[in-house]
């Protein structure tokens, strides 16, 4: 059966530009949480209104399929990535001196060091 996941929305302050083009496309990428009583992810749709904020009047409206991302694609292992080194003004530092304040890179992790 369908359903409702909410009664109330209030919008996103700044998704969307304040200035709109007609005919131009405004790509969004949400994420949200969805609730418990909904069993099949693969069967949600969402409704995206549009609505005038000085009138309350939806101007446009569009029906989305949800994508659900329920798999790990791929682990990587940090360690085994190339190590970058930046200073504090986040400029790469190729040839890092010692006894110098670095930030150190390696894969998605980050430190502050002193080399």
């Amino acid at each position: 059966g369908r359903g409702v996941a909410g009664q109330t929305f209030n919008g996103t302050p700044g998704l969307i530009p304040s200035k709109l083009n007609a005919g131009a496309e405004y790509p969004l990428n949400l994420t949200c949480s969805m609730p418990e009583t909904i069993s099949d992810l693969q069967n949600v749709n969402v409704i995206l209104m549009l609505i005038d904020a000085d009138t309350d009047r939806v101007i446009n409206a569009n029906i989305a399929h949800v994508e659900v991302e329920n798999a790990i694609d791929e682990v990587v292992d940090d360690s085994t990535l190339p190590v970058e080194f930046f200073d504090l003004q986040g400029r790469r530092i190729n040839n890092p001196k010692k006894g110098t304040l670095l930030i150190r890179k390696q894969g998605s992790k980050v430190r502050k060091i002193i080399y």
